[in-house]
């Protein structure tokens, strides 16, 4: 852990480190770890951490003790770290905070370290089928564990295994990306349906994750919002799509819809409602809408 803090103190910016010293302005032993961090080297022993912090107390307190103050102490300053670089960085998501994290701990020979946390966050990742992290942190996975010598063959090639699964699964996400881009464009009835088509063929192998299937309701149902003369004929089916949406959503809502991005949660709710508007008004009021609508192609 003294090389993990280390790293993480030296990635402070100038104002960064401003605001640590005032969050700890009345933490005299908080202040001297500091002091000896800005100095230390990146391996350096506890017991000399522990010497500089406490050394007006090293005759009167057992040792024990302090190594145990120094222990916590260590531990209350890599929180506030942690929370603190989270705080100032409100435009990713967490998941992408981690991997920055363990992207540097593995570009700097941190390879333990990566390797453990790597593992927890492929786990994380995929219980929200975060398909665009995965590859990188299987990339890690696999190179951390060469370095370290230590894990069986079999482990090594499970971990090759679930390399492979990652990268199909971040290529078809891809696909259902394109999709959803694509529908914003007005289409024709042929289209729509062609569309719907091709969107079942990518998320057939991969009913399991529920990612895909959230992308082809929300997709079905928002496109089919626009297509006049599905609309008009086939509301129910509509509404079906977005019962199913709305079933999914809320036993999911954690996971993602189109882009993973740190806001993902309001700009999905936003969009949904901007189409459940046009859907209803549509829905009940079918001769306006059919009159605005030869209008603008007239």
């Amino acid at each position: 852990m003294n090389e993990e803090l280390y790293l993480i103190f030296h990635e402070l910016n100038p104002a960064s480190s401003v605001a640590i010293g005032h969050s700890f302005k009345e933490a005299p032993k908080m202040i001297l770890l500091i002091e000896f961090l800005k100095s230390a080297n990146t391996n350096f022993k506890s017991t000399k951490a522990i010497n500089y912090i406490y050394q007006s107390e090293i005759k009167t307190v057992p040792y024990s003790k302090l190594v145990n103050r120094f222990y916590k102490l260590r531990q209350q300053l890599m929180e506030w770290l942690y929370l603190y670089l989270k705080k100032t960085d409100d435009n990713s998501t967490k998941e992408e905070q981690t991997l920055s994290f363990v992207r540097y701990l593995y570009r700097n020979n941190q390879y333990k370290d990566a390797f453990e946390r790597a593992l927890v966050l492929e786990k994380h990742c995929l219980s929200l089928n975060l398909f665009e992290l995965l590859p990188e942190i299987l990339n890690i996975i696999v190179e951390t564990r060469m370095y370290l010598f230590e894990e069986t063959a079999g482990d090594a090639f499970n971990d090759g295994e679930r390399l492979l699964e990652c990268i199909n699964l971040e290529q078809a996400w891809r696909k259902m990306q394109y999709y959803y881009n694509q529908s914003y464009y007005d289409v024709q009835l042929e289209d729509y349906q062609k569309m719907l088509a091709n969107l079942r063929k990518v998320v057939a192998p991969y009913k399991h994750f529920p990612r895909f299937e959230i992308m082809y309701h929300f997709i079905a149902f928002g496109r089919g919002c626009t297509v006049l003369g599905y609309l008009l004929k086939s509301n129910n089916v509509l509404m079906r799509h977005l019962n199913k949406l709305n079933q999914l959503m809320q036993r999911y809502p954690d996971i993602p819809l189109a882009f993973l991005e740190a806001q993902h949660k309001k700009r999905t709710l936003h969009r949904l409602l901007m189409l459940k508007i046009s859907f209803t008004f549509i829905e009940t009021n079918p001769l306006n809408y059919v009159k605005h609508y030869t209008k603008e192609l007239f």
